[in-house]
């Protein structure tokens, strides 16, 4: 979601094919366009169809693009500050209704904005996610510098929110997404937000909404992310092994059979024995769950265990297991201690949130009051810093270390998203040590390389250790340590 500020000119669709390359999105939603016609956003950016709310003049427009593989989209209904449409996240979940919002810079047209959402919640109580650009912020915390904010105008759009019984779903990254970009006089608010209802939230517990960097518009681009949605499949019917031993199952066999035809015979049995097993053999799994913990000296944490079964599993057995240790079905896993686990081949997206990070830092930055002295210290003593952590696991991508000294020289020579600067000296120069000329700074892949080798020599020197043993056991060269390649 992202207030582009006018999306028919280069700059823009420069900056928007960057964001979706990198984050591969499944439906985008573009807010104040300034266009009457959005299907050349369509066909430019590879999207399978869309829902428009045509702009009039230079002013308004609003565009949801979507992968028909992915998601289904239908539009509801739409204002002049409102686009609603029917989601469904394929194949098979739950329909819900997504709300992008445009509110006006009008007062009297942002209460009529507010009336109409009530009027929706008033109507459809399914889940409901809502985002955008709500041109207001719910209290003073939400805005930096300027007057201070209107408490009759915020009430109003907190009570809104309120009747609409709205979560807002917090964010990661930068806390400000708009800017009036002015040296003197400079204002921050939060004006762009996503925001659901409990029924949206107990279908994507996992929802995490990112504000990335502000990049082309005075507005931040929200990323919403559901990660780990819940899959509804209907648990398959199963005769089990252990029935057979108990004397009871003959009778209700027998019963099920007392002069009725196969088809009601059968719905009979599935019904009874499946009342009569949960009666007499329900606590069987649970039992040896309790006694492999106490066995072990410890208990698995549900709330905090995914499982990720490979593509040859069948749907039988996924099911079985998934009711055997009650944990949660996963097609990707998450980060552990801030690094992703990565159960394929790496690609660069997955080391994106590298990237991010370093942009979300400059994005705190005032570019232009930094003098070239000060922007090489800022680069040295804070963006070099930030990749350390992730790199003390994996060799990044080649393309992923680009990136990073590319970032790095762009803000040490003053160059941005819309302003590019010359580079006067060569970044190898700027990265030799400072008695030979340079500023000390260190090649992103030098000092990955560096890092990992004082891991490999941690390992060579204490092999006893237990996270040496480990790694040793599952990773490595067990005749010749020496001869296992880390880097």
């Amino acid at each position: 979601m992202w207030n582009v500020r006018g999306a028919n000119n280069a700059d823009f669709r420069r900056n928007i094919r960057e964001l979706v390359n990198n984050h591969n999105p499944c439906m985008v939603a573009l807010l104040e366009t300034k266009m009457d016609n959005h299907a050349s956003l369509r066909e430019d950016f590879n999207f399978s169809d869309y829902i428009e709310n045509p702009g009039v003049g230079r002013a308004g427009g609003m565009v949801i693009m979507w992968v028909d593989t992915l998601v289904a989209v239908e539009r509801v209904r739409q204002t002049d500050q409102e686009l609603h449409a029917l989601v469904r996240v394929l194949p098979n979940y739950n329909p819900w209704i997504f709300s992008s919002i445009y509110a006006s810079n009008s007062l009297v047209n942002r209460l009529d904005l507010w009336n109409n959402l009530k009027n929706i919640f008033a109507n459809y109580k399914g889940p409901w996610l809502m985002g955008g650009d709500f041109n207001d912020v719910l209290n003073q915390n939400e805005k930096w510098g300027g007057r201070s904010v209107n408490r009759n105008r915020s009430l109003d759009f907190r009570c809104c929110v309120n009747h609409c019984n709205l979560i807002d779903l917090g964010f990661k990254g930068t806390r400000y997404t708009w800017s009036n970009h002015r040296r003197q006089g400079l204002i921050l608010e939060i004006l762009d937000r996503c925001l659901a209802n409990e029924s949206w939230i107990e279908e994507y517990p996992s929802v995490l909404v990112t504000h990335l960097p502000n990049t082309y518009s005075d507005h931040n681009p929200l990323l919403l992310r559901l990660t780990n949605t819940r899959t509804f499949t209907k648990k398959p019917f199963r005769l089990e092994k252990y029935w057979l031993s108990h004397p009871e199952l003959s009778k209700i066999v027998e019963k099920s059979w007392n002069n009725r035809n196969l088809n009601d015979a059968q719905a009979y049995f599935k019904d009874n024995v499946s009342e009569w097993s949960a009666q007499n053999f329900g606590n069987i799994f649970a039992n040896k769950k309790r006694l492999l913990a106490r066995i072990k000296g410890h208990k698995i944490n549900n709330n905090k265990s995914k499982i990720l079964f490979s593509g040859n599993c069948s749907t039988t057995l996924k099911d079985y297991t998934i009711s055997l240790f009650n944990i949660k079905q996963t097609t990707q896993f998450e980060k552990y201690l801030g690094f992703p686990i990565i159960n394929n081949r790496p690609k660069p997206l997955d080391f994106q949130f590298v990237i991010d990070n370093l942009r979300n830092k400059l994005s705190s930055w005032k570019i232009n009051f930094l003098t070239l002295a000060g922007r090489a210290t800022l680069a040295k003593a804070a963006l070099n810093a930030i990749p350390n952590h992730n790199m003390q696991y994996i060799s990044l991508l080649k393309k992923t270390l680009y990136k990073i000294d590319k970032i790095q020289r762009d803000f040490i020579w003053g160059t941005t998203a819309t302003k590019r600067k010359i580079h006067y000296v060569s970044w190898d120069v700027v990265t030799l040590p400072k008695d030979l000329g340079g500023l000390g700074i260190l090649k992103a892949w030098h000092k990955n390389q560096a890092i990992l080798a004082g891991l490999a020599w941690r390992l060579f020197t204490n092999p006893s250790t237990l996270w040496a043993n480990t790694l040793i056991q599952n990773s490595c060269n067990r005749t010749n340590i020496k001869a296992t390649s880390f880097i």
